[in-house]
């Protein structure tokens, strides 16, 4: 077929690239490196860029792009084709399906430096931060904890966090299991993030945190992984695994705080205002830094995950 794209100019130049298309929802950074491009678009500082292409039939994405990563704009793309065919985004939702620790006596064992410590049965978040910082101390001297990231792991593994909707105060510690789980999700994180980290930099730029967070098993659409970019990462647009760490807890804390509320066939759920209010001082910190999309109705709020 014959198609011509129309993409926008941007405010440092516009371009786009096509290649064919995959089953893989989102694509990732590897699926451009390992595939070429069919139709290719310079970069240039145009109101609008026209290029006609012939290709064969088949599945195709075209990609709009800025020339430089960290810029975001609007694009209006236009396609016309001799014969008819059919365009949608491509782009996945918002789902989660999260590894949860396991303990083993394989496992157990990782905790005879911790033998003294874990006699105490239940731990604050700076007990926590101790006791992680000395299981830490084989990663190199970059992986150190903020407390801010403590009482993320904190709220998310203690169990009676779940409760909070309920009007049940949670204890804001961990016993000895709960801390056991949090070192073993820790450990996962790490293991993640460095098979992540592409460039071996120690920290994740975008492309990497999408992988890092799909590994976590958290399906991000761009609209999401964007706003956890521009609000959480640091001033270059990457994150240290301080930060990861801290922003996977307290997604895995939204989404099980969203399951609670038992989401609706279309994936909603309606919050009266109480419920409303008590979610959102519940996992006010990712709030605070993230927005989402929400919704009135004639009962109390709707809200997509």
């Amino acid at each position: 077929m014959d198609s011509t794209c129309l993409v926008p100019t941007v405010k440092h130049g516009g371009g786009g690239v096509m290649v064919k298309a995959s089953d893989e929802i989102p694509l990732g950074k590897e699926f451009f490196d390992d595939n070429d491009y069919v139709a290719f678009s310079e970069f240039e500082s145009m109101r609008e860029i026209s290029r006609k292409y012939e290709l064969l039939s088949g599945d195709y994405v075209i990609v709009p792009a800025t020339y430089r990563t960290s810029d975001v704009a609007d694009f209006y793309l236009r396609i016309f084709t001799k014969k008819p065919t059919k365009a949608q985004e491509a782009e996945g939702g918002v789902q989660a399906n999260i590894w949860q620790p396991v303990l083993t006596p394989e496992k157990d064992c990782e905790f005879d430096l911790l033998k003294d410590e874990l006699q105490k049965g239940e731990f604050n978040e700076n007990e926590v931060k101790d006791m992680l910082d000395k299981m830490l101390a084989k990663y190199p001297e970059s992986v150190v904890f903020a407390i801010k990231t403590i009482r993320d792991l904190v709220k998310l593994m203690d169990v009676s966090f779940s409760q909070a909707l309920e009007q049940v105060d949670y204890t804001k510690t961990l016993s000895v299991e709960e801390f056991k789980k949090t070192w073993l999700k820790v450990e996962t994180y790490w293991n993640i993030f460095e098979c992540s980290d592409s460039d071996k930099s120690g920290t994740l730029c975008a492309a990497d945190l999408r992988k890092a967070l799909t590994k976590a098993g958290f399906n991000c659409n761009t609209r999401f992984l964007n706003a956890i970019v521009e609000k959480l990462a640091h001033d270059n647009l990457n994150m240290d695994f301080n930060t990861f760490v801290s922003t996977a807890a307290n997604l895995e804390t939204l989404f099980n705080m969203f399951n609670i509320l038992k989401p609706d066939e279309g994936g909603l759920i309606n919050l009266s205002l109480d419920e409303f209010n008590a979610l959102l001082m519940s996992v006010a910190s990712l709030l605070a830094n993230v927005c989402f999309p929400v919704a009135p109705n004639k009962t109390g709020l709707r809200m997509d995950p």
